[in-house]
């Protein structure tokens, strides 16, 4: 995101899975640089603090911890509110079927 923007390309929608998602979210937001600062600065006792384990349901990690630590970071506006139109898919882990899309201004 950062090399395009440094040649002068702006993108009209921005749209990812996974950590694209997180990382396109940042971007959408105007809030990359805060992301990216606040991971450069993540000791590796930070990340084990960010990991909340559990058994059920199918995964191991809960992620709420993590993603309150993101919030904070970069902010939890409504896709609809950023000043870049935004996607993202999800993916359901017990039947590998697309479980969620969410855009704004498509």
């Amino acid at each position: 995101m950062q090399a395009l923007a440094e040649r002068g390309y702006v993108p009209d929608v921005i749209a990812g899975a996974s950590v694209g998602a997180l990382v396109g979210a940042a971007a959408a937001a105007g809030r990359l640089d805060a992301l990216e600062k606040w991971v450069c600065a993540l000791t590796q006792r930070d990340v084990w603090r960010l990991v909340d384990t559990t058994f059920r349901g199918g995964g191991v990690m809960t992620g709420n911890r993590l993603m309150d630590a993101i919030a904070e970071c970069i902010g939890d506006a409504p896709i609809e509110s950023l000043p870049i139109a935004y996607g993202a898919v999800a993916t359901d882990l017990y039947t590998a079927k697309r479980s969620g899309c969410a855009t704004a201004r498509t």
